[in-house]
């Protein structure tokens, strides 16, 4: 739906109270209007990818289903373009070639977290789609590239630019980063950072969350740190220098938690953070509240082709009967 968002700020109104605790936010913007494109009634959308065609892909958790999504279609709707099998949570996304992606998925609940062994990793190529632009009626081809075993569910994912065929998978439960060959599916734990680990405090037992790669470096967030951090590689991944970081969102008992972010081609960061903030971070480390209390628990952020608009996920809030959202916001 292309509403404002105004029936939404009542209800995240509810939790703007957390924004409050944060003593280190530099800089304030008021300009942006977010749009809502999108609302899945009972789904949390965890992660999007943007195509060549500018449609959206976006993974859900809650029957571990992938939705494609035309935004600049008046009353479009999502639809279901694939599904991993038996497990309930789609995950990480990445693009290892032109409109093929990896994507993983693993079991998960809020009681437990998720299932360790459950992780699966699928090659979805939609560049046989036929169809023409934005219609999106042939489903991509999908075939695993791995399945089960010590590999962690790998929240966020990335692509190595001078090998695409080598991918770097977040263990957000183990604090590590793993690198997926996505042509014989091996994996090894690469990076080890104490930055990456889930602690000491905080609200999500999540390490390292959002992977992106700018410059020689691999920036990521930590959840429970409610940090953005950055550690130098090569060009197969492998840690050069220890992780450092640049920024912190919210106190200990602030009940900040980043999760996804996305980069500009100015090395300029958006970092979504729960509850219900989008923060923009400059590479020397200044914070930017872009978005406050407008949205309901942001979960990841991509950029437009011309990266004039964002697009963000959110997981929703069940308890308000709101569903996992995509908002659109000029930049």
């Amino acid at each position: 739906m292309r509403a404002s968002l105004s029936a939404v700020l009542l209800v995240a109104g509810a939790f703007s109270f957390h924004a409050s605790a944060n003593p280190i936010q530099t800089t304030r913007s008021s300009k942006h209007q977010p749009r809502e494109l999108l609302q899945l009634p009972g789904i949390w959308i965890e992660n999007i990818a943007v195509r060549h065609n500018g449609d959206l892909l976006l993974t859900t958790i809650d029957k571990g289903d992938i939705y494609s999504f035309n935004p600049s279609r008046p009353n479009a709707k999502a639809q279901i373009v694939a599904s991993f099998d038996q497990i309930s949570a789609a995950a990480g996304i990445t693009e290892i070639g032109k409109d093929v992606f990896a994507i993983t998925g693993a079991e998960y609940s809020t009681e437990v977290g998720f299932t360790p062994g459950s992780i699966q990793m699928i090659r979805a190529d939609f560049s046989k789609d036929r169809c023409g632009t934005h219609k999106n009626t042939t489903a991509p081809s999908i075939d695993f590239i791995l399945r089960g075993g010590d590999v962690g569910p790998l929240n966020g994912l990335v692509t190595l630019p001078s090998h695409p065929n080598f991918v770097l998978g977040a263990d957000s439960t183990k604090g590590v980063v793993w690198r997926v060959d996505t042509t014989s599916g091996d994996a090894k734990v690469i990076i080890e950072d104490e930055l990456l680990t889930p602690g000491p405090v905080g609200p999500y037992d999540f390490g390292v969350n959002g992977l992106k790669i700018f410059e020689g470096y691999l920036y990521f967030t930590c959840t429970k740190r409610r940090a953005l951090g950055r550690v130098k590689i090569d060009a197969f991944g492998n840690k050069v220098e220890p992780a450092e970081l640049i920024a912190q969102f919210g106190d200990a008992d602030s009940g900040a938690a980043t999760d996804d972010f996305v980069m500009d081609k100015n090395g300029n960061a958006f970092v979504t953070v729960r509850p219900n903030l989008l923060y923009k971070v400059t590479p020397a480390g200044e914070k930017t509240v872009v978005l406050n209390g407008t949205i309901v628990a942001p979960a990841s952020v991509a950029l437009s082709g011309n990266e004039k608009k964002l697009f963000i996920a959110t997981a929703g809030d069940e308890a308000a009967s709101i569903g996992g959202q995509v908002v659109e916001l000029d930049i």
